[in-house]
């Protein structure tokens, strides 16, 4: 559009170079013309009539010049202010065009402005409702992940350990390991997707920078007043609907951690109960291997009591 009008305003110019020549020309054929018209009239009137023998010359010039040169004079005069008027009323058509140009030029300038922050407000409009903004793919995708390592953890299977203290030991430390990588999965889930939230408003903000650099002719006040209307309100509502998501997702990951309390709770309760189980069951196991050691005891005194009787008998 600047392009344009500079073009109009050389074009402009060439024709006041084009008047202002011509009031040159006019002014030059006007002055020959002068000339010509007194040298004509002193030939043809000025000498013949200075020759009349009863009137001196000088009295002859007198009455010439009282009388005939001053209907030249107006002559002369009325043509200057006809090429006067003729150049002022094209230069005051030139101007008056000139100003029906612009203003025509700055209606044409304000209609383009128009359409393009038009385009421009509705490109941004479509980048915040766009599915990578609405919907971004690196927040469905750590979601995804989120699922999939929580199914490997809910399906890892944990054998059941054997009575004893060392066992029991031992699974209590591996279930407590896959405890803390539960929690480890929703703690850096977490971080990553707030990490993911915070890269899709610096594209938005990058948007923003984007169309405060395309300026399209506007002020910087203009195009901070178009911030402020149009780009704002936009990132404002996603900024809104971001932070309740976000709300949403922090209700679930603190469900999440009291679920990881009641889970480490319920492993230290039932470790305490198989360790007393363990317990239990080692003194029972210890009961019964003094119980068997008493009965060969027994069985081994009636073994011999019963040979004693047998060697009696016989002799």
């Amino acid at each position: 559009m600047h392009d344009i009008w500079n073009k109009v305003c050389y074009e402009s110019s060439l024709k006041r170079k084009w008047i202002k020549e011509l009031d040159e020309i006019y002014a030059k054929y006007e002055s020959e013309r002068k000339a010509m018209v007194c040298g004509l009239y002193y030939v043809k009137h000025m000498f013949p009539e200075s020759k009349i023998s009863y009137l001196m010359p000088c009295d002859v010039h007198r009455l010439i010049d009282s009388e005939a040169m001053v209907m030249i004079n107006q002559a002369l005069l009325a043509n200057q202010r006809a090429l006067a008027k003729l150049c002022l009323n094209l230069m005051e058509k030139h101007l008056q065009m000139d100003i029906s140009q612009r203003l025509r030029w700055e209606e044409k300038l304000q209609d383009w402005k128009q359409i393009k922050l038009n385009d421009t407000v509705t490109r941004f409009r479509d980048v915040m409702n766009s599915p990578d903004i609405q919907n971004p793919k690196n927040i469905q995708d750590t979601l995804s992940t989120l699922k999939s390592d929580q199914k490997t953890q809910r399906d890892k299977h944990m054998k059941p350990p054997r009575i004893s203290k060392s066992s029991v030991a031992e699974w209590f430390s591996a279930l407590s390991v896959i405890n803390e990588q539960i929690d480890c999965i929703h703690i850096a889930t977490m971080e990553k997707l707030h990490k993911n939230f915070e890269n899709n408003w610096q594209v938005c903000l990058a948007e923003v920078d984007l169309f405060k650099v395309s300026t399209y002719g506007f002020t910087s006040d203009e195009i901070q007043n178009i911030v402020n209307v149009e780009i704002l309100p936009l990132i404002g509502q996603r900024q809104s609907q971001t932070e309740v998501y976000l709300e949403k997702l922090d209700v679930s990951f603190k469900a999440f951690e009291s679920l990881a309390k009641t889970a480490a709770y319920d492993s230290k309760c039932l470790f305490k109960f198989m360790c007393g189980a363990a317990q239990l069951w080692e003194n029972h196991c210890a009961g019964m291997l003094n119980r068997e050691q008493q009965l060969q005891s027994s069985l081994e005194s009636l073994s011999q009591v019963h040979e004693l009787e047998n060697q009696a008998r016989f002799c």
